[in-house]
């Protein structure tokens, strides 16, 4: 019985390997930093790699989940905390309607039963 590695020796893998899996960490780095597809292409052509706009589309959607680069989510960045407190008097709500309305005075009264809420809370 043949071993693993005499296996791998005498016989080379059919998978087909894509020609962009050589530049994948440039074309993600590209990617992240907000650059084209059209200017990726460009990078591309420099290095001599033919591949339709369509082929290089679908290569980083594959990788752009899987890849080693980090998203500009993924940075972390220095965030302030900011402590939100709860006023301890409700601003005056009720100088700002007039008093005769009788939509805001039903308004009003329900405002104040809320006020009168929070306030035994």
């Amino acid at each position: 019985m043949k071993t693993l590695e005499s296996f791998m020796k005498n016989c080379k893998p059919n998978k087909r390997v894509s020609c962009l899996s050589t530049f994948k960490d440039e074309i993600m780095s590209l990617y992240f930093e907000n650059y084209t597809v059209q200017q990726i292409l460009e990078f591309l052509k420099s290095n001599k790699v033919k591949i339709s706009r369509a082929g290089l589309y679908n290569f980083i959607n594959k990788n752009k989940h899987n890849s080693s680069i980090p998203t500009p989510t993924q940075v972390q960045t220095k965030k302030e905390v900011v402590m939100v407190t709860k006023p301890s008097k409700p601003a005056p709500v009720k100088e700002v309607f007039k008093k005769d309305d009788k939509v805001m005075s039903h308004f009003m009264k329900s405002v104040d039963l809320c006020v009168e809420n929070d306030n035994k809370m």
